[in-house]
């Protein structure tokens, strides 16, 4: 989904634990503050409760906000894979998953990124084998369907789930310098401290020890064994190269600089980045993240904020909820019939740039694996592109309205996130700032009502768009065919 940076840089964070929960907003006077609950008691409704309470305590009320699942409540872990096809490695990796979580297969949802391809050299008179690296990320699905139906019925509006480990490491890649330069990232979580080696885009090497630093000074010196131990080796795979770069994230204010020094005297070929010391960290202050200014809570602050980063390697581990028997009576007068033809397009003359976007999208979702309906999601953006290309085509001498057409068919087809297939888009005037798209989405009623709602939600997330309403057809679906919708969204004045 594509999101408004600055929108999503003052969301509020909701961080879940099996013990506590945090709660991260903006007071009155703008700062950043986190406020802590006990969880009292086991289970998804008493996880809800102590997360009203903490917002409550730091003044404000539940209402949109980025979940974060602490260690406790995801898992996450690299794995290696011989080059397989692609429905035995999405049947190897979804065994993998539900040993991670010591889960039946059909217990555990699931999502896993390529992250490196490694050459490895085969038996002798055989030639060698290509292994691919995967990071799985993995929960109990019945388990986060529950906690996130909990927190929907307490008020909360869960713009996307991700993990705090994961974050952490998407927020430190933004941080360092040169992507090339091997780089570890030190991330303080609020048990546990993960360090992990990343070059580029591939994530090399990633270990998850116990503790918090905050409580446990001790576990400095094991962070500190750890980078040696990383250190080495990249030296013994890369002909006596050093790690370039190491990233603190986290870490309390107080104690960032001793640290530091220690990391410095270890790694003596690395620079050390602190999130104070970075120039891009002073942007992501001024667009709401954690300033140098922080109280005595700013590492748990710098950690938590980390939990808004998008891109890189972050991934929205969101599920969707079963709807309500009574839900589903009241809004099955709001399906659509099917259209049977497609909208024409108002657009600029940038046809071939356009299509190139869009496959970008495709390319994106063809690396991941393991989410529910990912082979559909992915053919079902590839006819995008194809119906792009024939209204395009057909209509060649329609001229622009004033919409930028690549910039918006881009968020609609991400708000579609793969849930829906786009059959049109109509762009009005520019000036009577109103747009219209139709789609196609499940033929099963009940999930094609959740995912209108979701593609709705999506659009109203993104800075351009005000209000999203649905024109209801009157008729009611077969169940066989898939159900199409029509939605109308009102541009922001």
């Amino acid at each position: 989904m594509f999101e408004n940076r600055s929108k999503s840089a003052h969301i509020a964070v909701l961080s879940l634990e099996r013990e506590c929960v945090e709660w991260l907003s903006r007071d009155s006077s703008g700062r950043e503050c986190v406020t802590t609950v006990a969880v009292q008691g086991q289970g998804p409704e008493a996880l809800a409760k102590a997360a009203v309470e903490a917002a409550r305590e730091a003044g404000s009320a539940p209402g949109r906000c980025v979940v974060a699942l602490g260690t406790g409540l995801v898992k996450q872990r690299l794995f290696t894979l011989p080059a397989l096809s692609r429905a035995e490695t999405r049947a190897a990796l979804a065994r993998k998953a539900a040993g991670l979580c010591e889960g039946e297969l059909d217990e555990v949802a699931f999502t896993a990124l390529c992250v490196d391809g490694v050459a490895t050299s085969g038996a002798e008179g055989r030639a060698p084998r290509t292994e691919m690296r995967w990071l799985i990320v993995a929960l109990k699905r019945d388990e986060a369907r529950r906690r996130i139906l909990a927190l929907s019925k307490a008020g909360f509006h869960v713009v996307r789930t991700v993990s705090s480990q994961l974050s952490c490491l998407a927020r430190a890649a933004q941080l360092r310098g040169e992507a090339q330069n091997a780089t570890i990232a030190v991330s303080a979580l609020r048990r546990s401290a993960a360090v992990a080696l990343i070059q580029g885009d591939t994530l090399l090497n990633e270990n998850l020890l116990d503790g918090d630093v905050r409580a446990q000074p001790a576990l400095a010196m094991s962070i500190v064994q750890e980078l040696k131990s990383f250190d080495a080796a990249w030296r013994k795979a890369n002909r006596g190269g050093a790690v370039a770069q190491v990233v603190l994230l986290g870490l309390p204010r107080e104690r960032a600089p001793l640290f530091k020094t220690a990391v410095q005297a270890a790694l003596p070929n690395a620079v050390v980045i602190l999130p104070s010391d970075s120039a891009s960290e002073v942007q992501f202050a001024a667009d709401g993240g954690t300033s140098s200014d922080s109280g005595p809570d700013d590492g748990r602050i710098e950690a938590l904020s980390a939990c808004r980063t998008t891109g890189g390697f972050q991934m929205d581990l969101t599920l969707p909820t079963p709807l309500r028997p009574k839900a589903v009576a009241l809004s099955l007068v709001a399906l659509f019939a099917t259209l049977t033809c497609v909208a024409t397009v108002a657009y600029k003359p940038a046809r071939s740039n356009e299509l190139k976007e869009l496959e970008a999208i495709a390319a994106i979702h063809a690396r991941t694996a393991g989410l529910e309906g990912l082979r559909r999601a992915n053919a079902r953006d590839m006819d995008s592109i194809r119906v792009l290309e024939e209204i395009t085509a057909r209509n060649a001498d329609v001229l622009s309205r004033g919409w930028p057409l690549r910039v918006v068919a881009g968020e609609v087809l991400g708000a579609l996130d793969g849930r829906a297939a786009l059959v049109g888009l109509d762009l009005g005037e520019y000036s009577r700032g109103q747009l219209e798209f139709s789609g196609v989405t499940s033929a099963n009623p009940a999930r094609a009502i959740l995912e209108v709602q979701r593609i709705t939600a999506n659009l109203e997330s993104i800075q351009r768009f005000d209000t999203v309403v649905s024109e209801p057809s009157g008729t009611v679906p077969t169940g066989e065919q898939p159900i199409s919708f029509k939605l109308k969204a009102h541009r922001n004045p």
